[in-house]
Protein backbone atom coordinates (compact mmCIF):
# COMPACT_ATOMS: atom_id res chain seq x y z
CA UNK A 1 0.00 0.00 0.00
CA UNK A 2 1.14 3.50 -0.57
CA UNK A 3 0.24 6.83 0.94
CA UNK A 4 1.27 10.43 0.53
CA UNK A 5 2.84 10.22 4.00
CA UNK A 6 4.59 7.70 6.20
CA UNK A 7 2.60 5.30 8.34
CA UNK A 8 2.92 5.23 12.11
CA UNK A 9 2.88 2.08 14.20
CA UNK A 10 -0.58 3.08 15.47
CA UNK A 11 -1.91 3.51 11.93
CA UNK A 12 -0.50 0.12 10.94
CA UNK A 13 -2.20 -1.53 13.92
CA UNK A 14 -5.46 0.26 13.07
CA UNK A 15 -5.26 -1.00 9.48
CA UNK A 16 -4.60 -4.56 10.71
CA UNK A 17 -7.74 -4.39 12.87
CA UNK A 18 -9.82 -2.92 10.04
CA UNK A 19 -8.69 -5.71 7.69
CA UNK A 20 -9.87 -8.30 10.24
CA UNK A 21 -13.19 -6.44 10.69
CA UNK A 22 -13.76 -6.28 6.93
CA UNK A 23 -13.05 -9.98 6.40
CA UNK A 24 -15.98 -12.04 5.18
CA UNK A 25 -16.21 -15.84 5.49
CA UNK A 26 -15.58 -16.24 1.76
CA UNK A 27 -12.30 -14.30 1.98
CA UNK A 28 -10.57 -17.23 3.69
CA UNK A 29 -8.53 -14.90 5.91
CA UNK A 30 -6.22 -16.65 8.35
CA UNK A 31 -3.55 -14.10 9.30
CA UNK A 32 -2.81 -10.38 8.89
CA UNK A 33 0.48 -8.55 9.30
CA UNK A 34 0.95 -4.82 8.67
CA UNK A 35 4.35 -3.13 8.78
CA UNK A 36 4.63 0.68 8.69
CA UNK A 37 6.98 2.10 6.07
CA UNK A 38 8.15 5.55 5.03
CA UNK A 39 5.94 5.33 1.91
CA UNK A 40 2.85 3.90 3.67
CA UNK A 41 2.48 0.33 4.87
CA UNK A 42 3.18 -3.22 3.81
CA UNK A 43 0.12 -5.36 4.50
CA UNK A 44 0.47 -9.12 4.30
CA UNK A 45 -2.59 -11.35 4.45
CA UNK A 46 -2.71 -15.11 4.43
CA UNK A 47 -5.85 -16.50 2.82
CA UNK A 48 -7.12 -19.98 1.98
CA UNK A 49 -8.23 -20.30 -1.64
CA UNK A 50 -8.48 -22.99 -4.31
CA UNK A 51 -6.12 -21.24 -6.72
CA UNK A 52 -3.42 -18.60 -6.61
CA UNK A 53 -5.55 -16.21 -8.68
CA UNK A 54 -8.46 -16.63 -6.24
CA UNK A 55 -6.09 -15.91 -3.35
CA UNK A 56 -4.85 -12.75 -5.04
CA UNK A 57 -8.39 -11.57 -5.80
CA UNK A 58 -9.60 -12.27 -2.24
CA UNK A 59 -6.62 -10.43 -0.73
CA UNK A 60 -6.97 -7.45 -3.08
CA UNK A 61 -10.72 -7.13 -2.48
CA UNK A 62 -10.26 -7.40 1.28
CA UNK A 63 -7.52 -4.79 1.49
CA UNK A 64 -9.39 -2.42 -0.84
CA UNK A 65 -12.50 -2.68 1.40
CA UNK A 66 -10.38 -2.04 4.50
CA UNK A 67 -8.71 1.04 2.99
CA UNK A 68 -12.08 2.46 1.91
CA UNK A 69 -13.77 1.72 5.24
CA UNK A 70 -10.83 2.85 7.34
CA UNK A 71 -10.89 6.38 5.94
CA UNK A 72 -7.38 6.21 4.52
CA UNK A 73 -7.70 9.24 2.26
CA UNK A 74 -4.75 9.45 -0.11
CA UNK A 75 -3.95 5.74 0.26
CA UNK A 76 -4.10 3.15 -2.52
CA UNK A 77 -3.09 -0.45 -3.03
CA UNK A 78 -0.03 -0.58 -5.27
CA UNK A 79 0.56 -4.30 -5.50
CA UNK A 80 -1.28 -7.45 -4.56
CA UNK A 81 0.30 -10.74 -5.49
CA UNK A 82 0.92 -14.21 -4.18
CA UNK A 83 4.55 -14.61 -3.20
CA UNK A 84 5.80 -18.16 -3.04
CA UNK A 85 9.25 -19.33 -2.14
CA UNK A 86 9.19 -22.57 -4.12
CA UNK A 87 12.72 -23.85 -3.34
CA UNK A 88 12.13 -23.56 0.42
CA UNK A 89 8.62 -24.99 0.21
CA UNK A 90 9.86 -27.89 -1.87
CA UNK A 91 12.65 -28.64 0.61
CA UNK A 92 10.21 -28.74 3.48
CA UNK A 93 7.71 -31.14 1.87
CA UNK A 94 9.74 -33.54 -0.27
CA UNK A 95 11.36 -36.63 1.26
CA UNK A 96 15.10 -37.18 1.06
CA UNK A 97 16.17 -39.12 -2.02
Amino acid sequence: MSATMSCSTEQAEWLRRVIWQEARPGDGLEHVYVEPTVEGADAVVFVVASTLSEAERAAADLIERAVLRGGYDGWRVLLCEVSLIIPFARQSVLPDE
